[in-house]
């Protein structure tokens, strides 16, 4: 289930780039994760315990 998991992930990231260029997306990744940080919220997912939305 993983590696599908992973395998779809890869092909929407590819759509997306193709969509909005790798230059954008990177862009949209480095804010997210800076948000991520500044709210406390990046250490749970870097553990894999962030909790599913309800």
């Amino acid at each position: 289930m993983v590696t599908a998991a992973r395998r779809h992930r890869a092909a929407i990231e590819g759509e997306v780039i193709a969509a909005l260029g790798a230059e954008r997306v990177e862009a949209a990744r480095l804010l997210m994760a800076d948000v991520l940080t500044h709210l406390g919220a990046d250490a749970p997912l870097r553990i894999r315990r962030a909790k599913p939305p309800r």
